[in-house]
């Protein structure tokens, strides 16, 4: 069934929404690449009001305005193209509360973190995209799955320090940022500590831009899968990434240009996302309608652009309209097809320029938030009769009601 929330039209026209799940699995926009369409997304019916918004009741109060903690991500990254394209935001505080794990305390031993973490994994996995495990979560926060449990002892932190993250840009220079409770000198110590006893670690450089010191392992230019298992602190691909440790954040970056370019944010010589009004009001909205994981970002293409673009991926040359023949290959069923052709033929959304989808809880269970900001208020008001239509598209794509 579909929950109405509310449609705000402010300052530069936002479009709040939510919708219930009905214990489906919720739709969140793909990692690669990050242009999921948002006008396809499942959603409410927006009501057209100008009172003050109702958000969703969660199961804990939620954080807002300049509190939030996705306010706070975006005034560390770098404002670029390719960071607008997709920044992903994941509230760990709000994830506990909504499960209802409370984290282990000060004496809780390697073991009993591990535990933890998989028991909120477990908890979370119907509602958690599994790719957030395998790449978009920053693997030295202890959340990401194949982490070990001594990496605290290695890092000088682990998952109980780490609030919030973020990650943006494209793959092959991934920035990361965390917020949270850090002691610098404690990673220094540990750092070292696992060079001199830890048989195997990998020993870091020291190096600093503008001031600011940072960790640089010579290992991050020549990933190999068998260095995953050794620590310090290495991904999946078998990189540990340039790492500078504040009081209040960590950054981390694949490359010198990423680590420096998120220095250079802080520090206020380089734009960054909180400097876009779109981008605080999706921060505003997406905190105020309870969302725990969410992503933003300014591509917004159709979909029969995003199609076009999917099926010259699979066979250059290759459009839409020649694509059946190709997915028949893969046993997609003709009704999906079908679906998909009559999404890409309904009416289209009015122009907006950013997005933000979400997932929440609340007493009825998981829902997907969705975002839009517009240029004016009356596109903002045009759209909401539009789209309760191409939610009906992709609900017959789906095969949920949402």
């Amino acid at each position: 069934m579909l929950k109405p929330l509310a449609l705000a039209p402010i300052a530069a026209a936002l479009l709040a929404l939510a919708a219930a799940c009905s214990g489906g699995n919720p739709v969140v926009p793909t990692p690669e690449p990050p242009t999921s369409i948002p006008s396809d997304s499942r959603t409410a019916e927006p009501v057209a009001t100008t009172p003050e918004p109702q958000a969703p009741t969660p199961k804990a109060s939620v954080t807002s305005g300049n509190d939030s903690p996705f306010r706070k991500l975006l005034t560390l990254f770098p404002e670029t193209p390719e960071t607008r394209g997709g920044v992903y935001l994941i509230d760990y505080d709000l994830m506990h509360r909504y499960l209802g794990r409370e984290m282990p305390g000060p004496e809780a031993s390697p073991d009993d973190l591990r535990f933890h973490r998989d028991r909120l994994d477990f908890a979370s996995k119907e509602w958690t995209p599994g790719w957030l495990d395998s790449f978009w979560v920053p693997f030295i926060t202890g959340y990401d799955r194949s982490a070990k449990a001594e990496m605290g002892d290695w890092v000088g932190f682990d998952l109980r320090d780490v609030r919030a993250s973020a990650s943006a840009g494209p793959r092959t220079d991934r920035l990361f940022a965390m917020i949270g409770s850090f002691v610098p000198t404690d990673v220094e110590t540990a750092l070292n500590e696992c060079v001199a006893t830890v048989r195997g670690c990998f020993p870091h450089e020291n190096q600093s831009h503008q001031g600011v010191a940072y960790y640089s392992w010579l290992v991050d230019d020549d990933p190999k899968l068998i260095n995953i298992a050794k620590p310090p602190a290495l991904d999946i691909r078998g990189r540990m990434f340039r790492t500078s440790v504040a009081e209040t954040h960590i950054f981390q970056g694949a490359t010198t240009l990423g680590i420096e370019s998120l220095i250079d944010t802080s520090l206020g010589t380089h734009a960054s996302l909180a400097d876009r009004e779109d981008f605080r009001l999706l921060a505003d909205a997406v905190t105020e309608l309870g969302a725990a994981i969410t992503v933003f970002s300014d591509r917004t293409n159709s979909v029969g652009w995003f199609m076009d673009q999917v099926a010259n991926e699979l066979s250059p040359g290759l459009e839409f309209d020649d694509i059946e023949s190709l997915f028949s290959e893969f046993g997609i069923p003709e009704e999906f097809l079908g679906a998909l052709e009559e999404l890409v033929g309904s009416e289209p959304l009015l122009p907006f320029t950013a997005f933000a989808t979400g997932i929440g809880v609340d007493d009825d269970g998981r829902y997907m938030a969705l975002a839009l900001v517009h240029e004016s208020p009356e596109l903002a008001s045009d759209n909401v009769d539009v789209l309760p239509r191409r939610v009906a598209a992709i609900v017959k794509m789906d095969g949920k009601t949402p």
